[in-house]
C-alpha cells in the first residue's frame, strides 16, 4: 500500500528540517555564536516532528499497517536522511509489487508453439 499524501509531505518536511537543524543551525550556533538560529530551527523541527507523528498515525489507520510500522517510522525520523530512505524504500517496494502484478497478468507464450 502506498503512503498517504499527508505522510509523504510530513516525511519530507521532517527530514528537511532535521537536516537544516544539523547542517546549518547547529554549526552556526557553535561556530558563529548565533544561538537564535538554532532555537528557531529547533522549534520548527519540533512542530514538523509532531506533524510527522500525526501523519504516521493517520497512515497507520488508513492503510492498516502492522505493529512494526510506527516504530520503523519514528526510528527513521531520528536518523539523518531516514525519512528520505523510508520514502525511497516504499517506492521500490511498490514498484516491485506493481511489476509482479503486471507480470502475473501477462499470458505466457510458448516459443515452440509458433
Amino acid at each position: 500500500m502506498p503512503f498517504t499524501r499527508s505522510f509523504r509531505f510530513a516525511a519530507l518536511l521532517e527530514g528537511s528540517s532535521l537536516l537544516f537543524l544539523m547542517l546549518v543551525a547547529v554549526p552556526l550556533k557553535h561556530l558563529m555564536g548565533m544561538a537564535s538560529v538554532s532555537s528557531t530551527a529547533g522549534l520548527v523541527h519540533g512542530v514538523c516532528f509532531l506533524a510527522y507523528v500525526w501523519a504516521v498515525t493517520d497512515d497507520l489507520l488508513v492503510n492498516h499497517r502492522g505493529n512494526w510500522w510506527p516504530l520503523l517510522a519514528v526510528f527513521c525520523a531520528l536518523v539523518p536522511f531516514g525519512t528520505f530512505a523510508l520514502l525511497w524504500w516504499q517506492r521500490a517496494v511498490a514498484r516491485d509489487y506493481g511489476n509482479r502484478l503486471r507480470d502475473s497478468d501477462t499470458p505466457k507464450t510458448d516459443a515452440k508453439s509458433t
